[in-house]
């Protein structure tokens, strides 16, 4: 696992996160650690959301479901301590995120390699 994914060593970080965190180090180095943990599980995510295989609808689904996760969880626990304004600010970031970034970055791609691009109607 680690030989064919070299970025999986990143996971070594989530020891040292918990024990920055229960040894009263700042919150910069937790969170440090933690968005170190975060780019291996995200690439897992994408890995395991990939490999069940449901088809090219059904997979889109499952993909685009549990990579807002994080955003859903952030929101979750926000709502709890009744911070509005994080809520808020993360779901017109995340909106705007998806809109503009991804799908400028999706045309752009698509228009350097392909002339003209064609779309399954039926999938989208």
């Amino acid at each position: 696992m680690l030989k064919d994914q070299p970025l999986n060593l990143m996971l070594l970080a989530a020891p040292l996160a918990i024990w920055a965190s229960v040894g009263g180090w700042s919150d910069l180095w937790v969170f440090v650690f933690i968005f170190l943990v975060m780019i291996p599980l995200a690439n897992l995510q994408g890995e395991t959301t990939e490999s069940l295989a449901l088809g090219e609808t059904i997979g889109g689904l499952v993909n685009a479901t549990f990579g807002n996760a994080v955003e859903v969880i952030v929101a979750i626990f926000a709502l709890k301590a009744r911070e509005i304004n994080v809520v808020q600010s993360s779901l017109i970031g995340s909106v705007l995120s998806n809109l503009l970034l991804v799908l400028g970055c999706a045309f752009i791609a698509g228009g350097v390699r392909n002339k003209e691009s064609s779309f399954n109607a039926v999938g989208a």
